[in-house]
């Protein structure tokens, strides 16, 4: 699952924003309440200007970590929060 999401992330960093959110999945039919996944697949909504789509994935990775800080921490420690 966790190289799944990591593959994911890479995807992301190299703009294979349509692989990010396929990969995201993969990880998520592993783990449903894995956070890291949905916050990956909301960057790429982001990028690909899907805001409701990544807004549905912020949420459920906020809901699953607990609340917003600890999700920007974690999730965002690569500098990547402007895309939200």
């Amino acid at each position: 699952m966790v190289i799944t999401s990591n593959l994911g992330w890479c995807y992301f960093l190299a703009g294979q924003y349509d692989l990010t959110i396929e990969q995201s999945r993969r990880a998520l039919d592993l783990d449903p309440n894995f956070d890291s996944a949905y916050a990956y697949m909301g960057l790429a909504y982001t990028q690909k200007g899907m805001a409701k789509e990544a807004l549905a994935a912020f949420q459920k990775a906020r809901e699953l970590t607990g609340g917003a800080e600890y999700f920007t921490e974690r999730t965002f420690n690569g500098g990547f929060a402007w895309s939200i």
